[in-house]
């Protein structure tokens, strides 16, 4: 309870961040006057990325420019957890998966992708591009309902 005292913080206050402390997911540092500053540790970081992957959706293009975005991925069986972990929140976001590690989307993604193989820790493992011609063009076109 260093550096905190109870007139200036509340008792919820004080027990939240030596909860935070104590599961290392924030870093508290004395700063020369006396005061006490608190950072987000680096297991904090990513702890808030994990959070916020839950919420993460792709925003659709009002028209659709023809278009398509694929992800394609080769990663080591020694990280297959993370690879599946990749695939199950490639689905959920709705893109469709033309092979095993192939999946495309019409609409641009390139970000919300670079935030998951950033969490899943995999990005030297996946590629993203865009083409403008695929096979069963009709097929996705009836799926995500383009014209």
């Amino acid at each position: 309870r260093k550096g905190f005292t109870k007139r200036k913080y509340d008792k919820k206050f004080i027990s939240t961040v030596h909860y935070l402390k104590k599961r290392r997911l924030i870093v508290l540092k004395e700063k020369p006057d006396g005061s006490m500053k608190v950072e987000v540790s680096k297991n904090g970081k990513k702890k808030l990325l994990e959070y916020d992957l839950e919420k993460l959706k792709i925003k659709p293009m009002e028209k659709w420019d023809s278009r398509w975005r694929f992800v394609m991925f080769d990663i080591p069986n020694k990280f297959k957890g993370r690879s599946n972990a990749l695939r199950d929140k490639l689905k959920e976001l709705g893109l469709y998966q033309f092979q095993k590690s192939v999946w495309v989307y019409p609409y641009p993604m390139e970000n919300e992708i670079d935030f998951i193989i950033q969490v899943f820790e995999v990005k030297p493992f996946v590629k993203l591009g865009e083409i403008t011609y695929i096979d069963d063009e009709d097929k996705l076109k009836k799926k995500y309902k383009l014209t």
